[in-house]
């Protein structure tokens, strides 16, 4: 949407089944539209940066470095890296059942 946030992603650690990952992610400053899964949840940390989610209602939370927080499954809207950003990662992908 706006900026040039190139990522870089180092995946540290995945699971046998692949449902579960985690490790760094880094971004430089920029917006895009996020849309997870309905069974994709990711419980991120900030390391360095300040970030801006704007949800599909419009409502705001800022994050800064040192916060700790979850992304649910099913969230849309836009995610705005306000700094260069870098964060740790856990995310579970629950595969559905029949």
């Amino acid at each position: 949407m706006s900026g040039d946030p190139r990522f870089e992603t180092l995946n540290h650690y995945t699971d046998p089944s692949g449902q579960f990952f985690s490790g760094t992610w880094s971004g430089g400053v920029g917006a895009w539209r996020v849309a997870y899964a309905d069974h994709e949840e990711e419980f991120c940390q900030l390391l360095e940066g300040e970030v801006l989610l704007t949800d599909a209602d419009g409502a705001q939370t800022r994050l800064k470095a040192g916060d700790a927080f979850v992304v649910p499954g099913g969230y849309e809207g836009v995610w705005e890296n306000l700094t260069p950003v870098k964060k740790l990662y856990a995310i579970m992908i629950l595969k559905e059942t029949p």
